[in-house]
């Protein structure tokens, strides 16, 4: 079988790394510190930034900040956004980097606290339901690339390749000692960017992370752009965010690539991986893996002649609307786990 190629690129807070078709192993940013480091008196599902729920009313709050976050409140206060909810906030200090933070609430919606213009709490005020908590994420690569669907693959009706590559994907996950994927009743009518969306998610709840949240249109534009353009889809906001690329256009053959045949040695699919090991290795395995927060959206193509795509966005709250499918669609169709 033809050597498919593989290239990365990452972006944290909107830095993009370099291009590993430009001969450089991409490099995630770091991310600045948090401002928060703990927070109590209301429930949380998230950290840095913190998402947290409250009801209705006066709600006692405990943040214990880092010292230049404390040293920002104490020289400028809180910068305070209100959104859908009548509050007043009040600060004062319990000792050390400890604030005790009283907030009176009036109806329902969302409260975020600000440092230097980046979300370090989001408040949910009123009974919205939050996720709960993943697993322990179970992240380590694996010790060498998983065996590939048998040689003449290519001889085969494209139903038939995909379900071959499903199998080699559970073939591989049984090495890691994890079960099959669970695929929802309806995954071969579904669309290949739906395939996609459900793959990746199995692959992350299956591992102790939070499955993102649905399919964005607007993502999928971006997945699209970069499907035609044989590259990484680039995401220009100002939040955490991976995407990946494949030549093919079978999203099973695609995540088998990212997932199982992204590190150095026999089987390498990833051209960013020395095939001593090093910089680049298990990246895209690492993008499909990343840390998108409780609500993720995603976007996805698959476009003849340009390939696979996908594009995964950090979010905090649920979106407003431009989903077209979301997990727990897949949920209710059969798929897990939930999480």
């Amino acid at each position: 079988m033809p050597a498919r190629r593989l290239c990365l690129r990452r972006a944290v807070l909107g830095l993009v790394a370099a291009s590993a078709l430009a001969g450089a192993p991409a490099v995630a940013a770091a991310p600045p510190p948090p401002a928060v480091l703990a927070v109590g008196g209301v429930a949380c599902v998230h950290r840095d930034p913190w998402v947290c729920s409250a009801p209705a009313g006066r709600i006692a709050l405990r943040l214990t900040l880092s010292p230049a976050a404390a040293a920002e409140v104490t020289r400028a206060g809180w910068a305070f956004r209100e959104t859908a909810t009548s509050a007043h906030l009040t600060v004062a200090p319990a000792g050390g980097t400890t604030f005790a933070l009283a907030v009176q609430a009036v109806g329902t919606g969302e409260l975020d606290f600000l440092f230097a213009g980046r979300a370090a709490v989001v408040l949910y005020v009123g009974p919205k339901r939050l996720p709960p908590w993943p697993g322990t994420p179970r992240l380590a690569d694996p010790g060498a690339n998983a065996p590939p669907p048998p040689f003449g693959l290519s001889l085969l009706a494209p139903a038939a390749q995909e379900r071959a590559y499903l199998a080699a994907i559970n073939r591989a996950r049984k090495g890691e000692g994890l079960g099959p994927l669970r695929l929802p009743r309806d995954f071969f009518s579904l669309t290949p960017v739906e395939q996609l969306f459900v793959l990746t998610d199995l692959e992350r709840t299956s591992r102790g992370l939070w499955p993102l949240w649905g399919i964005s249109a607007t993502l999928d534009a971006d997945a699209r752009a970069g499907a035609r353009a044989h590259t990484d889809p680039v995401y220009r906001g100002d939040v955490a965010w991976g995407s990946n690329w494949a030549s093919g256009t079978d999203p099973a053959q695609a995540m088998w690539g990212w997932m199982y045949a992204d590190g150095p040695g026999p089987g390498r699919e990833n051209i960013d991986c020395p095939p001593g090991g090093g910089g680049g290795c298990w990246g895209h395995r690492h993008n499909v893996l990343g840390q998108y927060g409780p609500y993720g959206l995603f976007g996805g193509a698959t476009v003849a002649g340009g390939g696979t795509t996908e594009l995964m966005v950090t979010g905090y709250a649920p979106p407003a609307g431009g989903v077209v499918y979301t997990w727990a669609q897949a949920v209710a169709a059969g798929a897990g786990p939930a999480d």
